[in-house]
């Protein structure tokens, strides 16, 4: 072996096939997740009306069923579990370099699985099983996909490759609101989810095929060791569960002000404190790692991916219900399905180019901070014009030149959370850092629903819109406190 092959680690010294196979598999499970994530604000809402339907509630005239008051916690269940997870497969990735493929390939396989029971589904509880079960998908792309990147290739290609990503995810969301609009206009959201499972059985097997390492080798870049942290997971389980479960049920089983939910809001309160307890405890052995969580960059990343999510899913999640619910247009002809689809579409046009360049600006700077600021003032300004002027008979095509416009940085700021704490986190502590920034990620976009599901619960689309915006507009005002607080690259 020549010297500058033994410099190399394990994954690096693949063959360039199985590298690219497995870049190749990053990719397209990206584009799919993010399809899912951004088709699943359409496809929800349909499914709820279908089931509401069924049960004969009157939808035409105004009548909320307990699947439309259900349906977004299908979706806020897969952060709770995702979140729960990207610790676990962060530390497994970290103590056991040689399990970081298959880890990627299972939870792959188990948002296929996912998409396949939705489709199949006969009432909104299964739908809402399944939303859970994919929880496995942002835990083995986001925590483990990401970071092999770094693992297989030199630091001048990073940017690039690690930039890519940005426009996998604006090819994501601009080709999931048109194709999941066009679909569910001609068919229904069923075949929505039908098209997309396929994929992810690709990813799984390029991933089969990809660089996979054998144990022994894999030594080299072990950064943890020790048990895992059972207790840790619990109580973060039972934190999480409760706490969203207490405010998606606020305005249904568990109303707020009840006993049940005093006690909900309590249990969820004591698990975090029995959580934050064992975290000191354990250090670098507990479920969220004591050593990420004191490094400057790691935390100011998670509290803005916490954030940025949060706001986002008042946007992402409730703005095509809206559309289709509330504006209705069919302009040309189209169903409101389809329009809202080519809204949401606009928001990641400009992120199909500008992915690259920003990664690549980020490694160059080693700061990602000009980037999130961009994106952060943006959004300010995206949610400011639908405060004052989103009404029911607001433009569509409007509607479309905002998102367009002030939307463009939306998907380019995924980028600062994918390169940016690949580049500024210590080397140490980056497989534990990122799956701790990818938990502000899931946690964020969960609470975003809940919160948002709230409030259009309570209100109704037209009055609780206006209100939704507002709360994400001061969350995006406070996300430039940690925007602020990072510092350039640091090396230890």
């Amino acid at each position: 072996m020549s010297d500058t092959a033994s410099n190399l680690n394990a994954f690096q010294r693949c063959s360039t096939t199985k590298k690219m196979l497995t870049l190749v598999g990053i990719y397209v499970c990206t584009v799919f997740s993010i399809m899912q994530s951004s088709g699943v604000s359409m496809v929800l809402p349909m499914a709820a009306a279908e089931f509401d339907l069924a049960a004969g509630i009157n939808i035409a005239a105004g009548e909320i069923g307990p699947a439309t008051s259900l349906y977004s916690l299908a979706a806020s269940l897969a952060g709770p579990v995702g979140l729960v997870l990207m610790p676990i497969w962060g530390y497994l990735a970290a103590r056991s370099p040689h399990l970081r493929i298959p880890l990627l390939a299972f939870s792959v396989l188990m948002g296929a699985v996912a998409l396949l029971t939705r489709a199949l589904a006969t009432n909104i509880f299964i739908v809402i099983a399944t939303g859970a079960l994919y929880g496995f998908v942002s835990a083995g792309v986001f925590v483990i996909g990401f970071m092999l990147i770094k693992d297989m290739f030199p630091a001048q290609k990073i940017g690039i490759y690690m930039g890519l990503i940005g426009t996998m995810m604006a090819i994501g969301s601009l080709a999931s609101p048109v194709i999941t609009g066009m679909v569910i206009a001609f068919f229904d959201w069923r075949a929505a989810c039908h098209m997309l499972w396929p994929f992810f059985l690709v990813g799984a097997l390029l991933f089969f095929f990809g660089a996979n390492i054998k144990k022994e080798d894999g030594k080299e870049l072990v950064f943890v060791s020790g048990k895992i942290d059972l207790a840790g997971i619990v109580a973060a389980t039972i934190f999480l569960a409760t706490l969203i479960c207490g405010i998606s049920f606020g305005s249904t089983f568990i109303p707020f002000g009840t006993m049940q939910s005093f006690a909900c809001f309590g249990v969820s309160l004591v698990s975090l404190v029995v959580l934050i307890f064992i975290v000191m405890k354990k250090g670098a052995g507990a479920v969220i790692p004591l050593p990420a969580l004191k490094n400057r960059n790691t935390v100011s990343f998670s509290l803005a991916n916490f954030i940025m999510n949060f706001a986002n899913m008042f946007v992402f999640f409730f703005l095509p219900a809206y559309i289709m619910n509330v504006m209705q247009p069919t302009d040309f002809g189209l169903d409101p399905a389809a329009w809202a689809g080519l809204v949401m579409a606009c928001f990641a046009v400009f992120g199909l180019f500008l992915g690259p360049i920003f990664g690549n600006m980020i490694s160059k700077s080693g700061s990602a901070r000009t980037v999130l600021l961009l994106g952060a003032v943006a959004r300010l300004l995206f949610l400011v014009c639908m405060i004052f002027f989103l009404t029911p008979g607001f433009s569509i095509f409007i509607l479309m030149g905002l998102a367009l416009v002030l939307g463009g940085v939306y998907s380019v700021m995924t980028t600062a959370f994918t390169t940016g704490v690949a580049i500024m986190t210590p080397d140490t502590i980056r497989q534990q850092s990122n799956a701790v920034v990818q938990m502000g990620q899931n946690l964020g976009g969960a609470l975003g629903i809940a919160v948002g599901g709230i409030i259009v619960a309570s209100f109704g689309f037209v009055a609780g819109m206006p209100i939704a915006f507002v709360v994400a507009a001061i969350a995006v005002i406070i996300m430039f406190v940690p925007i602020a607080l990072l510092k350039k690259r640091q090396q230890g």
